[in-house]
């Protein structure tokens, strides 16, 4: 798939918290898909802000969907381990000056 090659600061995604950092990026067009040598995946509608554009390349379709895969389950890992820990959270302030056992 085409993919756009180009060199970003880590400071730019606002999830970010550490070190004014220089990377470089990928951003795989077709699936509006950004990967970076942080190890980092992430969907994104463009590529990011760039310092310096490399040009383009083909990155093979199955590593490219594995990457989608991988974006996609960690979604829904995140969506449920929040009501998971949330739930858990409320279960145990009810009981919290005993040992419990967790019900479903």
């Amino acid at each position: 798939m085409k993919s756009i090659v180009y060199s970003t600061r880590l400071s730019y995604d606002k999830n970010y918290k550490g070190p004014d950092e220089i990377i470089l990026e990928i951003w795989i067009e077709n699936l509006r898909i950004c990967i970076n040598e942080k190890n980092m995946a992430f969907t994104s509608q463009s590529p990011r802000t760039a310092i310096n554009h490399f040009g383009t390349f083909n990155l093979p379709d199955k590593f490219c969907e594995g990457v989608k895969t991988l974006i996609e389950s960690r979604e829904i890992f995140e969506a449920g381990n929040v009501k998971v820990f949330t739930n858990l959270r409320v279960q145990l302030k009810q009981n919290k000056s005993q040992h419990t056992i967790i019900k479903k």
